[in-house]
C-alpha cells in the first residue's frame, strides 16, 4: 500500500487526526507535514538535490533547512507538475467539465483561472508527496486529488443544484485521469457537531449565520456520500466516526490500513 486519502467536512477533525496518525513513522503526510512531526516533502527534496552542497545542507540546523526548502519551493513544484503530467497527461482535461458544472447559467461567476490553479496545486502536492516518501511509509493526505472533486461538486451542488447523475458522471471521468488511492477514509461527524467544533477552536460563527453554514455543511455531506458511492467501485472505502477521543479514531484508522496492507501481501 502506498497512498491513503482522508476525506471529511470542514470541522470534522481531519488535520488533528492526520497529525496524530503521522507521529507514527509508518505514515507520511507529504507536503502537509508539520515541522513538529518529521521532515516534509520540501526538506526531503532539498536533501536529495544533486549538488556539491548536499552534504553541507545535511549539517544545517533543522529550522534553517525548513527556511531554505521554501526558497526552492517554486522549482520543486514546477518539477513535480511536469513529472505528474508525464504520468497523467490528460489530467487537465477534467477542468472544463468542472468549470461547466460550477459556472453553468452563471456567466459572471469567476471560476476558470481559480479552477486551473487549484487542480494544478493538487497535482503538485501529490507528486511531491509520493516521490519523497520512503518505501516503508504510507502516504496519507487530507487534501489530495480526490478532495479536489469534492471541492468542485460542493460548489456545483450549492450554486446550480447539480443532479446526482451529473455528479457521478463527473467523478467517474475524473477518477479515470488520476492515480487512485489504495484506500479512502471518510471521517464522519454530524454537520451540527462540525460547527460546534469549529466554534470551540475559535471560528467566529454568529448565531444568524449558523443556519446558512449548517445548510452548506449538509450539502457537503451529501456530496461526500455521492463521492464515496462512486469510489466504492474503484478502491476500498471506509467510514470512521471521529468521536471525542482522537486516539480511538487514529487506532481505528491504523487497524483499517493494517488490514488492507496484509491483504495486499
Amino acid at each position: 500500500m502506498e497512498y491513503v486519502e482522508i476525506l471529511g467536512q470542514s470541522g470534522v477533525g481531519k488535520s488533528t487526526v492526520l497529525s496524530k496518525l503521522c507521529t507514527n513513522n509508518k505514515y507520511y503526510p507529504g507536503v502537509r507535514t508539520s515541522t513538529e512531526i518529521k521532515k516534509g516533502a520540501y526538506q526531503r527534496k532539498l536533501l536529495n538535490l544533486d549538488t556539491k552542497f548536499r552534504f553541507l545542507i545535511k549539517w544545517i540546523p533543522y529550522e534553517l533547512q525548513h527556511i531554505l526548502s521554501h526558497f526552492f519551493e517554486y522549482r520543486f513544484r514546477r518539477q513535480a507538475l511536469l513529472e505528474f503530467l508525464h504520468n497523467y497527461p490528460t489530467y487537465f482535461d477534467i477542468v472544463p467539465q468542472a468549470i461547466e458544472l460550477i459556472s453553468h447559467n452563471n456567466p459572471n461567476y469567476e471560476f476558470p483561472a481559480k479552477a486551473y490553479h487549484r487542480f494544478q496545486s493538487r497535482a503538485e502536492d501529490y507528486q511531491l508527496s509520493i516521490t519523497t516518501k520512503t518505501n516503508k511509509e504510507i502516504l496519507c493526505l487530507e487534501e489530495g486529488l480526490i478532495q479536489r472533486a469534492e471541492w468542485v461538486l460542493t460548489r456545483a451542488y450549492r450554486i446550480n443544484n447539480v443532479s446526482k447523475e451529473k455528479s457521478k458522471k463527473f467523478i467517474s471521468a475524473y477518477i479515470d485521469l488520476i492515480p487512485i488511492p489504495d484506500q479512502i477514509i471518510l471521517l464522519d461527524v454530524p454537520p451540527e457537531e462540525c460547527i460546534n467544533r469549529k466554534m470551540k477552536r475559535g471560528d467566529n460563527i454568529h448565531t444568524k449565520d449558523r443556519e446558512n453554514i449548517l445548510s452548506k455543511q449538509r450539502n457537503r455531506r451529501e456530496v461526500l456520500d455521492i463521492l464515496m458511492t462512486v469510489l466504492d467501485d474503484y478502491t476500498e472505502t471506509n467510514v470512521v466516526r471521529n468521536g471525542e477521543s482522537v486516539n480511538d479514531t487514529v487506532s481505528e484508522i491504523m487497524s483499517i490500513i493494517q488490514r488492507k496492507s496484509e491483504e495486499n501481501i
